[in-house]
């Protein structure tokens, strides 16, 4: 855990990594994860992708996402 004086994101990749790892020691599969953006993180997007079938992680919101998402429907 984290004191309030630290960033969300301070130790979300060691954290999230401990819960998976207790996940599966007890063979819980995870279908589906969600994260807020404090978890938008290369190293903690690659630990959803190996350790759930599908993630969701909240982007902070800006016009360059705006952009990107547009994007998507042309």
């Amino acid at each position: 855990m984290r004191n309030g004086n630290s960033q969300a994101k301070y130790l979300q990749h060691e954290t999230l990594g401990r819960m998976f790892s207790h996940l599966e020691k007890h063979r819980i599969k995870i279908g589906k994860a969600r994260m807020d953006s404090a978890s938008y993180q290369k190293e903690v997007i690659e630990m959803a992708k190996k350790h759930s079938e599908k993630f969701y992680i909240r982007t902070m919101r800006c016009d360059y996402m705006f952009d990107l998402m547009g994007q998507l429907n042309d």
